[in-house]
């Protein structure tokens, strides 16, 4: 529910408190309740979203399938699509509730427009680049609206990388980028939850289609030399390197401050599953599972400080 209700409209840049009260709410409630509440914050972002109408009123027909900061705002961006994406990809497995079908065949066209056919990777609001370049967090974004949908895109052939493979290149790619603004991967905490969510709920933890890791040799500590390196790992690794010894916290960055920051890092160390994924059941690495157990007990020392 935090997935869905933790942020102002449909994206937000920092916690929001009162919205998180009404979760926390929400969690107390008959199950018959839960699935009623859930299922009005799916109609609002299905009414919310840009359709064929608004977005010729905004001037530019791309923007049909997407969503921005408000609903029926007529635009679309691709930092803001991958939110209403991750909410219903979690609100469908939920008993009772059902996502109107043609969210996930509007969502298609935008899916569609906003990849960047020369790289791979998601623009913001047109293909390549926009009000904001294409990025690694708005790419992660995309393969997460390309899990909602079941749709992998539309390449015309080889040089086209309009398509889920074209995604995965873009990030393998530039997988190793430190933090930059709103761009970068390793170290920017919007960045690595986005692509996680995504590479999550596209190709598993293991999926082999990233291997330009920020670890290599020696770097790249196993309890198994001869486990294949993954990059779920390289993210783990990541993690527990640069974890906050004193508190066991991560450090915030740009938009997204502390708390945010290691909320979303738990997650992708505790291997978080993205809707029904590639792998219904998940199974971590022992030596990813090992850098977790690290990573708590660095958490677990800050609570007792906390609550001594």
């Amino acid at each position: 529910m935090a997935r869905l209700l933790g942020h102002r409209q449909t994206k937000g840049t920092e916690t929001d408190k009162p919205n998180l009260r009404l979760s926390r709410h929400i969690s107390t409630l008959p199950e018959i309740r839960k699935s009623e509440v859930i299922q009005d914050t799916v109609d609002m972002f299905a009414n919310g979203q840009s359709n064929v109408n608004s977005a010729a009123a905004a001037g530019n027909p791309g923007f049909r399938g997407g969503w921005r900061y408000t609903p029926s705002t007529e635009q679309s961006d691709g930092s803001t699509a991958q939110w209403p994406a991750i909410g219903m990809l979690f609100a469908e497995q939920v008993p009772g509730v059902t996502v109107p079908l043609f969210v996930k065949d509007e969502l298609r066209y935008w899916i569609d427009y906003i990849q960047c056919s020369s790289n791979g990777g998601s623009g913001y609001d047109s293909p390549c680049g926009g009000g904001a370049p294409v990025s690694e967090s708005k790419t992660g974004g995309l393969l997460v609206e390309m899990a909602f949908t079941g749709y992998n895109g539309s390449s015309s052939g080889a040089a086209d990388l309009s398509d889920k493979a074209g995604a995965l290149a873009y990030l393998d790619a530039n997988w190793q980028n430190g933090p930059n603004g709103w761009n970068g991967n390793m170290g920017q905490p919007y960045a690595m939850w986005s692509v996680y969510k995504g590479l999550e709920s596209t190709i598993g933890l293991t999926g082999s289609q990233i291997t330009n890791f920020f670890y290599t040799g020696a770097n790249q500590i196993k309890d198994d030399p001869n486990d294949i390196w993954n990059w779920w790992e390289d993210y783990s690794q990541y993690l527990v390197n640069s974890q906050n010894a004193g508190d066991g916290s991560w450090p915030g960055y740009y938009y997204w401050p502390q708390d945010l920051a290691t909320a979303w890092n738990i997650n992708i160390l505790n291997a978080t599953q993205v809707g029904p994924g590639p792998d219904p059941n998940p199974t971590p690495e022992p030596a990813t599972l090992s850098l977790l157990g690290l990573a708590l007990i660095g958490l677990a020392g800050s609570l007792r400080r906390k609550n001594a």
